[in-house]
């Protein structure tokens, strides 16, 4: 599929106090080896935090750069907090299944 969407839960213990975490993703297929995502999170007692990214697909090697906190770019003295990630992935024994070709007309 060429678009995708995402929910992720997470819980952190910080000094006996637990913060929960959600965040809503949205993946899209750009051309054959590029996609890109935008996703949304709710952390840190903060609902306006944005974030997007892209991967490359080479082969069996994937680049990726992701970024949050995307909105503070917009307003940068308001920024507490920024992550930032990139690096590459090895792929391995992963082959795309080719979709069955589909009739024009279904009965």
């Amino acid at each position: 599929p060429n678009r995708k969407a995402g929910f992720m839960f997470r819980g952190e213990i910080y000094k006996g106090q637990f913060y929960p975490g959600f965040t809503l993703s949205y993946n899209r297929k750009l051309l054959q080896a590029l996609s890109a995502t935008l996703s949304y999170s709710y952390m840190n007692y903060n609902f306006y935090n944005v974030g997007a990214g892209f991967n490359v697909n080479l082969g069996p090697l994937q680049l990726y750069l992701v970024a949050d906190n995307i909105l503070g770019v917009l307003k940068p003295q308001t920024i507490q907090t920024v992550n930032l990630h990139f690096g590459l992935n090895l792929v391995f024994g992963y082959r795309q299944k080719k979709e069955p070709a589909c009739p024009m007309f279904r009965y």
